[in-house]
């Protein structure tokens, strides 16, 4: 009887030990998927960053001056990158395929530094920036007219995180 007993209270005391156990590992376990909610919500951020700072710019013919229009898409691009410090950018101009490849790499490096300029003028670290002249070597649009042309005087943006 005494056996029994002790077994009896044994068990009640042990009970609660095994209950608190539990609890704590339900608390880990929600502590961690909300680490891992967190971690997913920043990385749509940053991908949502770098899906628009991916805009791309245009240029007229022979010209590395920056359009009204990309200076606009540059401010927008800088106010990301002061959002989210962690990014750097890959700027890489290009050109139309008229002229010679020498010429063309120049003018596309040009294009890339012009871009690269401003976001500095922007408050975006130039460390943060590096350029690449592909000149007439990526056409967007191989066709050979007047419309090719204007598309591939472009400089195109590439977000690292």
């Amino acid at each position: 009887m005494k056996s029994r007993y002790v077994l009896a209270v044994l068990a009640l005391l042990c009970f609660p030990l095994l209950g608190s156990g539990c609890a704590s590992k339900k608390a880990a376990s929600r502590d961690q998927e909300v680490v891992v909610a967190q971690e997913r919500a920043q990385r749509e951020k940053l991908d949502m960053a770098a899906n628009e700072l991916s805009a791309m710019i245009y240029f007229d013919f022979d010209k590395q001056a920056l359009k009204p229009e990309a200076r606009r898409i540059l401010t927008r691009k800088a106010e990301l990158m002061q959002e989210f410090p962690q990014m750097t950018l890959t700027i890489e101009g290009h050109g139309d395929e008229r002229g010679t490849t020498e010429y063309n790499l120049a003018l596309g490096k040009r294009r890339a530094q012009a871009a690269a300029d401003y976001l500095v003028k922007q408050g975006v670290a130039p460390s943060r920036l590096s350029i690449v002249s592909y000149g007439k070597d990526r056409p967007q649009d191989p066709s050979h007219s007047t419309a090719a042309w204007a598309k591939n005087r472009y400089d195109e943006f590439k977000a690292n995180y």
